[in-house]
């Protein structure tokens, strides 16, 4: 067959056009993306600005994902590299033409429109409460990347997921509207440059020292990131194990305390500062955040990051005596989230707002009657995709309309 031939006879040529094709990718998507977030800070609807970026980096991580990994972003090319999926001499190269894009184009819209400058919040908020942001959001961003891509679990070679795409791009939904209000949410050292580069030589040496700041925060996040992933599925950098052994592997309990920590800590505080930060699209931020650490954790994370489905899993005898662990984690992360939310609450806007479950304008009764019965679908809802029979797609069992029928139940 053809087509077999010339790949036969030219595939000395493969691996360096390949690698062209990979830096190509990277700096047209990087600049997409940058443009993206430009044109939404100028004439973007609020509400919405995050859905756009989202679903900006969602269309691009399908169509470059094949060629480059989708990185468009400094620290996401690091943590790949910490996680030794990519070479260091690739993982600068990404790293260079990803500034490129930014700067490109930055300079398009600047010409076009105008400036688009970079700086936190500092009228109330803290560099610190940037730092939080900046930091904890983009290792959620790699975090979710990293397991979604690289995990042989939940990408097998030979079965990849179709979720990818979906659940990175989610990520800027719940970081936006959650903390978009404090430092703009980048989560991306090359936005950083290209919105500081933006503003040309006026200002430049202020400009990019918040650039290298964020740049800072992000670009440790996604080492932490890289950590994380070390931490909860080392069957990944266990090279004795053979493919079969590493699908079959069973995570300790300590691991899935970790897992069930850290993505009940995400979805809380994405939860909790949305509720702080007075934000209209609270119920999208969180579950988006449910949505994209589902799909990345959800092989771990078998308690839902809630101790009502907990309950709903042991009462379906799909949970042991591990189901207090789980309980404990979550309970755990909630109340850390809480603590932490608190911090920001206190120097926000709505600092003299208190919150609580005390009723408002309704009713005991009918707080209990609307909790109980919205809980009693989720739970519901769970059990049915998890549980039951769901029409799976014969050729694949990467399976993720359930991560998302359940995270619907949240909106």
């Amino acid at each position: 067959y053809g087509a077999v031939r010339i790949l036969t006879q030219h595939r000395t040529w493969a691996k360096p056009l390949e690698s062209v094709a990979a830096l190509v990718a990277e700096l047209f998507g990087t600049f997409m993306l940058v443009f993206t977030v430009g044109c939404c800070m100028l004439w973007g609807y609020q509400d919405w600005n995050y859905t756009a970026i989202g679903f900006m980096l969602m269309a691009l991580s399908y169509e470059m994902g094949p060629i480059s990994g989708a990185h468009f972003n400094p620290a996401l090319s690091i943590a790949v590299g910490v996680c030794g999926r990519l070479s260091w001499p690739r993982v600068a190269s990404h790293v260079v033409v990803q500034c490129l894009g930014a700067v490109l184009a930055s300079c398009l819209f600047s010409a076009l429109f105008e400036p688009v400058l970079l700086a936190p919040n500092l009228e109330n908020y803290t560099l610190l409460h940037t730092a939080f942001i900046e930091t904890f959001f983009t290792c959620m961003l790699c975090l979710v990347h990293v397991n979604c891509q690289l995990s042989m679990k939940r990408n097998p070679v030979n079965d990849n997921n179709n979720y990818f795409g979906l659940a990175v791009g989610f990520v800027y939904i719940a970081a936006g509207h959650a903390g978009g209000d404090v430092s703009g949410a980048c989560l991306n050292p090359a936005i950083a440059l290209g919105l500081s580069s933006s503003g040309g030589v006026a200002g430049a040496a202020e400009h990019f020292k918040w650039a290298g700041y964020y740049a800072g925060f992000e670009v440790a996040a996604g080492v932490l990131a890289a950590v994380l992933f070390h931490v909860m599925r080392p069957e990944e950098f266990q090279h004795k194990l053979s493919v079969d052994e590493k699908m079959r592997f069973e995570p300790p309990e300590l691991m899935k305390f970790t897992a069930e920590f850290v993505a009940t800590f995400f979805f809380c505080i994405t939860f909790v500062l949305n509720v702080v930060m007075d934000s209209s699209g609270v119920w999208w931020s969180a579950a988006a955040a449910f949505i994209s650490i589902m799909c990345a954790l959800g092989d771990i994370c078998v308690g839902f990051l809630n101790p009502a489905a907990v309950l709903a899993l042991v009462g379906a005898r799909r949970l042991d005596e591990t189901a207090l662990l789980h309980v404990i984690a979550q309970l755990s992360a909630g109340l850390t989230a809480g603590f932490v939310a608190a911090d920001f609450h206190r120097s926000g806007t709505s600092r003299d707002v208190v919150y609580g479950l005390r009723p408002k304008d309704h009713s005991w009764p009918s707080i209990i009657v609307g909790e109980a019965i919205f809980t009693f679908f989720f739970c519901f809802t769970l059990l049915a995709q998890f549980v039951g029979k769901v029409p799976l797609d014969p050729a694949s069992k990467q399976y993720f309309p359930n991560y998302v029928a359940v995270g619907c139940c949240i909106v």
